[in-house]
């Protein structure tokens, strides 16, 4: 997800379309390497994915992370867990934001949803946060404005 695509917001919490495909072709790429990987040690893709999913159902058993162990984990699971994969994707537009110096804002695009007039608040999400949004003069429901947020440091 690049930082214009990460700047889409949708105030009934849910995400664009696009993200869903961002996810299918991360899924597939990981896979296809992971694969790769695998077979060159000569470990079955079922296998594995079983290993996987033991680790992460007992994850609690590993007292400390001093290998590196958990973001492993995170991004091995990223592949098919969509709301890991939010996280990872909300940290690297976090990070590219963080290398263009964008500054402490963002400019996000937010369409007004229905039953909505100017001067409503209009909940919306964006990289993992939450911010209320009020709706300018002149905008009504299916129009587009907008509006600057506070990143988090």
């Amino acid at each position: 997800i690049s930082l214009s695509q990460g700047a889409v917001c949708c105030p009934d919490g849910s995400h664009p379309l696009a993200w869903t495909s961002f996810h299918n072709e991360y899924r597939e790429m990981f896979e296809a390497q992971m694969e790769a990987v695998l077979h060159s040690f000569g470990i079955a893709i079922a296998e594995f994915s079983d290993f996987c999913a033991w680790l992460k159902a007992h994850a609690e058993i590993f007292e400390e992370d001093s290998e590196g162990f958990y973001p492993f984990l995170e991004a091995v699971t990223s592949a098919e867990d969509y709301e890991a994969f939010l996280k990872v994707m909300f940290a690297e537009v976090q990070r590219q934001q963080s290398s263009q110096e964008v500054g402490q804002t963002q400019e996000l695009a937010v369409t007004v949803p229905e039953g909505m007039a100017p001067g409503d608040s209009v909940a919306v999400e964006y990289l993992g946060m939450r911010y209320e949004l009020q709706v300018p003069e002149g905008y009504g429901p299916g129009m587009t404005f907008t509006a600057a947020v506070s990143l988090p440091s």
